[in-house]
């Protein structure tokens, strides 16, 4: 799992990438968010398959366990990669992360 802060004073800008990255990983959650690459698998590499994205053959099943992250980033300012680990369920899925998820207790 992956949360993403600032050390010292967000700027603005920097706080608007953590709300985007925010929101995108919870899209994620509700089926909502195509973007090139917005998860993976888990197994002993950092990226295993099935890779979650658009052009991806694999039917995503009931007790499949992947990684949700999808990142957002802005030269000069940085980037928000949230991530939280799902599993696939019957009616959608259940996040196993259990934690903070809030970024404004995160910075």
């Amino acid at each position: 799992m992956n949360r993403t802060v600032v050390v010292g004073s967000a700027t603005p800008e920097q706080r608007r990438l953590l709300q985007v990255g925010q929101a995108m990983l919870e899209a994620g959650m509700t089926d909502l968010i195509t973007i090139p690459f917005a998860g993976h698998g888990l197994g002993i590499g950092l990226h295993d398959h099935p890779y979650i994205m658009p052009q991806s053959d694999t039917i995503l099943e009931k007790n499949m366990v992947f990684a949700l992250e999808p990142g957002v980033y802005a030269a000069g300012i940085g980037g928000s990669r949230p991530e939280d680990m799902v599993l696939v369920t019957g009616n959608g899925c259940e996040i196993l992360t259990h934690w903070l998820r809030d970024f404004d207790m995160l910075i």
